[in-house]
Parts: structure tokens; sequence; C-alpha cells
């Protein structure tokens, strides 16, 4: 039996963890794959998490209470499992090109606006996941 892919989601929006994890458990682009999905309703519970074990993607909010995005790719990418882990930032609210630019370039991040568009979602996952379709 394979490895479940394990992903860390650091999400404040319950309805926005909702779809995340029905996009993982139903998608057909990430069907014949186990995920095993650790949910964090704010930047400091998924800093903890991340502590805890490996993860092979990390998808975070920039908008969280007690730790907020920012902080939370910084403290990921000092970590030494961190440092190659990919991430997908997602925000409705910053979006400003050249604050996207410089956390591209900072902390080598995938960005994603919301509302997103659930099959650009799972197509990202997918590639950087390298999972063969």
């Amino acid at each position: 039996m394979t490895q479940p892919i394990k992903i860390l989601i650091a999400e404040d929006d319950r309805m926005t963890r909702r779809i995340l994890q029905y996009t993982f458990d139903n998608h057909e682009a990430l069907a014949h794959r186990v995920f095993e999905l650790t949910m964090a309703t704010d930047g400091a519970e998924a800093l903890a998490q991340f502590r805890i074990q490996p993860h092979d993607l990390i998808i975070l909010d920039l908008f969280m209470p007690r730790v907020d995005g920012f902080t939370l790719c910084e403290s990921i990418r000092e970590h030494p499992r961190g440092a190659s882990v990919p991430i997908i930032v997602m925000s409705a609210i910053w979006k400003q090109p050249q604050l996207l630019e410089r956390l591209k370039s900072s902390y080598d991040v995938q960005f994603l606006e919301k509302p997103f568009v659930v099959d650009d979602f799972a197509a990202l996952v997918r590639s950087l996941l390298d999972l063969a379709p």
C-alpha cells in the first residue's frame, strides 16, 4: 500500500476548509491518491502541526488570526524540513502584484486568488506534487 500524501491546510474560514477537503476527496484530477489532511484554523496551530510531522504540501491563507500567513511562510522556510516543501498561498485580500512577487521570490510559493477555480487548484496540486494523471 502506498503512503498517504500529507497535506497541511491552514485556513481560518470553515467553508474554504470544507471545499478544500471535498476537492482532495472527490476531484477527478486527484483521484486514486490517498491524502492525509491536517487542518489548522490559524497560523499558530499550523506551525505547531508542521513542527510535529513532515508534510508533502502546505496550503495556507495569508490573513489568519494569531500567526498570519506571511509569518507562517517565513517560519516554515526557516525550519530544516521546510526549505523545499511546496506551499500554496491563498488570499482574497492580499493581491497586490508587488506583494505577490515578494512572496514568490522570498518564500518560493505559488499563489492562488480566492475565490479559486477548483479545477485550477487540483491541477496546481498535481503539478507541485508531481502526480501523474
